[in-house]
Parts: C-alpha cells; sequence; structure tokens
C-alpha cells in the first residue's frame, strides 16, 4: 500500500469554518506493523472517548471493535449508566406512566 487520497475537513478551531482539504497519506516508508501500530493507536483514542462520554472509566475493559464506518450499538444499560441521575429519574417516571395506562 503506497498511497491513500481522502477528502478531510477540518476547522481551525470549536467556531471556525471547516475547510475540505484533499488529503493524501504516502504510506510508502510503513510496514504492515507500522499501519496496524497506528490503527491501534487511533482505536485507543476513540475508546477513551467513548469511555469519557459515559462517564466511567474502568480499571478493565474489552473493546469489541467494528468495522470502519459502522457506528457500534450502545446497549441500553450504557445509556443509561451515561444519563444524569435527574435523566433517569424522568426516564424512570416516564416509563411508570407508560406502565400504568
Amino acid at each position: 500500500m503506497d498511497n491513500r487520497t481522502l477528502f478531510v475537513s477540518t476547522k481551525p478551531d470549536k467556531d471556525g469554518d471547516a475547510v475540505k482539504t484533499e488529503l493524501t497519506l504516502d504510506l510508502s516508508q510503513l510496514t504492515d506493523r507500522d499501519i496496524l501500530d497506528y490503527a491501534v493507536q487511533a482505536l485507543v483514542v476513540k475508546w477513551q472517548g467513548n469511555a469519557r462520554r459515559k462517564g466511567t472509566i474502568p480499571r478493565k475493559a474489552t473493546y469489541q471493535v467494528p468495522k470502519p464506518g459502522v457506528r457500534s450499538q450502545e446497549s441500553i444499560e450504557d445509556r443509561i449508566a451515561s444519563m444524569s441521575p435527574e435523566d433517569k429519574a424522568a426516564l424512570i417516571a416516564k416509563l411508570q406512566a407508560e406502565l400504568g395506562k
């Protein structure tokens, strides 16, 4: 694998306008192992972001890596665990109201 060309949009800062760039990645000096190392780095960063959003960072975890471009489905348990106490209370009240109908 020598080159990979893709289009990326990059903002200079959170409020700036995105600039679309045709970016060519020259991979000609890398081994397959080098490319795998880069992939693992990116996956670790992605997992860390997911853990931060959930609000809990476990001492041990397994990340089932989805195929590129596929959004992984968050379990209902994980979704509820990431909710604030107020949002959990509102959800409970809503479910109790629906079950009472």
